[in-house]
């Protein structure tokens, strides 16, 4: 099972040993932030201990939700490398995640790949002014998102309507799939 960790990066584990208890078991799910225990034996990671730290309810308010949450970890599970280090993005993660509800997470979804792009050095100004697949309105909305705050952002994320921000997801995974 892979796990995004501040310290260690992205980490797979073997979780082989918490299938016999089931409420250990149920810490692991997606949309929490956990306490890990693990350590590394002969090149592999092997979970020791699991406790949920907080539990980021917007992803369960609708099925909706919950599908965008899953696009959002499979696309930075193609971004991030595996093994390295990235504070900085880990904590972005944590401070969209406690932002998130049914009616925004589209937006909040545009504004993460955009800055994960940003972060890992994929995201070049002068490419996005030369892009004829969004708009001008888009391209500053991209802007926008990678040069400011999670609270910034929040403060102006009713301007962003649903055509913008499919505009932007899809512009934004086009350049993921250009990096592979």
């Amino acid at each position: 099972m892979d796990f995004f960790t501040r310290d260690t990066g992205v980490i797979t584990v073997g979780v082989t040993g918490f299938a016999k208890s089931k409420k250990r078991r149920q810490e692991i799910d997606y949309f929490r932030l956990l306490s890990l225990t693990a350590e590394q034996r002969g090149g592999k990671w092997r979970l020791k201990d699991v406790s949920t730290q907080r539990v980021f309810t917007g992803f369960s308010e609708s099925y909706s939700a919950m599908e965008t949450g899953y696009q959002m970890l499979r696309e930075a599970s193609k971004i991030i490398p595996k093994g390295v280090p990235e504070a900085p993005l880990f904590d972005l993660f944590i401070a969209v995640f406690e932002q998130v509800n049914a009616e925004n997470i589209a937006a909040w979804n545009a504004y993460l790949l955009a800055n994960m792009l940003d972060f890992l050095g994929i995201f070049h100004a002068e490419d996005l002014q030369q892009n004829t697949t969004i708009n001008t309105k888009q391209q500053k909305i991209i802007t926008f998102a990678v040069a400011t705050s999670v609270d910034d952002f929040m403060q102006h994320i009713h301007r962003i309507t649903p055509e913008d921000t499919q505009k932007i997801q899809q512009y934004c995974e086009r350049q993921v799939g250009l990096m592979r």
